[in-house]
């Protein structure tokens, strides 16, 4: 892992945050790889061991370590230390960052191909035009180019989702120019005032879970 690319990424949060996301980690079930953490506390005292549960209503931590287990008071904590953090990166970038294998990264000219796909597919059905111009933007990235490529799936299957019934086939066919650009902000989907469709993506985060979903309910929602 490249830590220099992870740094911009890092929450910068209060032990508490970080602990209860810590311990949200662990308790999913059959979790094999468990956070551990130290705990420096105000008394001078250090704590090793897995944080499991926190009691809200009067601060109290439990962690264990072993045989054994500690009930901290929350309000004692002045820093924690998280052992062996790159395991835990999901955790601490609330999963926004990621790194891709060489030989998943789509060179320019596959997206090319992708996105020619997209175009055809468009122009044919439904009379639409389709600009891009964050391809060129992603081309020396390799996170944001297997981005791309994640994306045209998304976007060919929502459209082909759409398009399938009477009412959003026909809705598509009234707009002339779909526009992809890229954007530091979420996912989002408008319609301009001469009824095209404008879709910003972010390229550079690590999308969502159900990113795929929130595509098509967006381009639903905005036609």
């Amino acid at each position: 892992m490249d830590i220099q690319k992870l740094f911009p990424s890092l929450l910068v949060e209060t032990p508490r945050v970080i602990l209860d996301k810590i311990i949200e980690h662990n308790a999913v079930e059959n979790q094999k790889n468990k956070a551990v953490v130290s705990l420096h506390l105000s008394s001078g005292v250090y704590l090793e061991g897995t944080p499991i549960k926190i009691n809200t209503e009067n601060n109290i931590l439990v962690i264990i370590s072993g045989e054994e287990i500690c009930y901290v008071q929350m309000t004692q904590i002045d820093c924690i230390r998280i052992i062996n953090f790159t395991r835990f990166v999901d955790i601490l970038t609330d999963d926004t960052y990621f790194e891709v294998k060489d030989e998943l990264v789509p060179t320019p000219l596959e997206l090319k191909r992708k996105q020619r796909k997209i175009e055809e597919y468009l122009k044919s059905t439904f009379g639409v035009t389709l600009v891009n111009t964050a391809l060129e933007e992603v081309k020396d990235s390799k996170i944001e180019k297997f981005q791309m490529q994640q994306f045209f799936s998304s976007l060919m299957q929502s459209l082909k989702n759409i398009g399938g019934y009477k009412d959003g086939k026909e809705a598509l066919e009234v707009v002339n120019v779909l526009t992809i650009s890229s954007t530091i902000n979420k996912l989002n989907v408008k319609k301009n005032s001469e009824g095209n469709l404008e879709l910003e993506v972010n390229f550079k985060e690590k999308f969502e879970a159900d990113f795929n979903k929130q595509l098509e309910n967006k381009l639903e929602d905005s036609l």
